[in-house]
């Protein structure tokens, strides 16, 4: 059931790659409409993408196609390094694509409540006016449906996009995770 003061439509947002050097900053959102898509979220497997494998990962993310609504932005290295290199903090780069993101997700299906994984000391900062929904920003969030769909959508889209720049950069593997 829905913890009492969030109300559907849900919405949920997570991010993946950051901190890597390799492969894209991915940020997705997902959204329920009601108990049922809620469910169905859950029967499909979602759930945090870092206690999943990469197959499992594409697995969910398959099954989660068709169930709700969702979006996902994708910054390859030379888009992220542009739009980085104009705030110099990725915590302020996630602000700037999340205010996008799920403004556009909660417009496109109403929703009441939009909750966030907590990524840095900025999240709350995200609106510069009131909005019409309830903002929750947790650590752990994934623990929420909407958010554990977010998670694995944009772990499967940094997959997807990690193997795109090693075939693009002429390298069989790039390493997930590598930083500097």
């Amino acid at each position: 059931p829905v913890r009492k003061g969030f109300e559907f439509p849900i919405v949920g947002g997570d991010e993946s790659g950051k901190g890597d050097l390799f492969g894209p900053l991915v940020v997705a959102a997902f959204a329920a409409r009601d108990e049922s898509e809620r469910r169905e979220v859950v029967r499909a497997g979602a759930r945090d993408c870092k206690l999943m494998t990469d197959a499992e990962v594409h697995t969910v993310a398959t099954r989660l196609d068709g169930i709700g609504r969702s979006s996902i932005r994708i910054l390859m290295p030379q888009e992220y390094n542009a739009r980085y290199a104009a705030v110099h903090n990725v915590n302020i780069l996630l602000n700037e694509i999340y205010a996008e993101l799920l403004l556009e997700l909660a417009a496109a299906s109403k929703a009441y409540t939009v909750i966030l994984d907590k990524y840095g000391g900025r999240a709350m900062a995200l609106w510069k006016t009131p909005q019409s929904f309830r903002f929750v920003v947790e650590t752990h969030a994934e623990r929420y449906p909407e958010v554990a769909a977010a998670s694995v959508l944009a772990r499967a889209a940094f997959l997807d996009g990690l193997e795109r720049t090693a075939r693009d950069s002429g390298v069989v593997q790039l390493p997930k995770g590598a930083s500097m």
